[in-house]
């Protein structure tokens, strides 16, 4: 089918989701994957035939053992990576857990070795540039109740 050729020649792009998800004193859950050398938040890639909110969900329960209840989207970044190619990285804010679920955080496989809350104000010293500035750009759309966009070159 012509529409379809049309389509395969289409340029793909990577989709990867994060969870910001909160303590009762306002810190953020960082994860430190097996795989990389600094902490990020709970999320990952995007399956194919997925949405990136049950990405999130999936993600964020497979990493520390959270059910996420409610997720509201608060920004997208644009990576364009030499390297790695084009990917759209959404964030999502997944509230904040209770005391319930706060004694179940736990690093789940073998692909997240710890789990711990930080202060916002500690970020930058555990997370890489590109993920603090989702995180800011994140914090900033839930302080507005609004939406934001970042794009990031490597």
């Amino acid at each position: 089918m012509k529409d379809l050729d049309h389509y395969a020649k289409l340029p793909r792009k990577r989709v990867h989701v994060a969870a910001l998800i909160f303590n009762e004193l306002g810190r953020i859950l960082l994860v430190k994957p097996s795989y990389k050398d600094k902490w990020s938040l709970p999320g990952g890639s995007v399956e194919a035939g997925e949405s990136p909110l049950a990405g999130c969900v999936r993600e964020a329960q497979e990493e520390t053992g959270i059910v996420i209840r409610e997720a509201k989207f608060l920004c997208v970044q644009y990576v364009t990576d030499a390297e790695k190619g084009d990917a759209l990285f959404f964030m999502f804010d997944c509230g904040v857990i209770d005391e319930s679920q706060l004694n179940s955080v736990s690093a789940q496989t073998g692909e997240i070795e710890q789990c711990m809350f930080v202060d916002i104000k500690e970020i930058n010293l555990y997370v890489p540039d590109g993920v603090a500035t989702r995180i800011k750009a994140g914090l900033d759309a839930k302080r507005d109740a609004s939406m934001g966009y970042v794009e990031r070159n490597t």
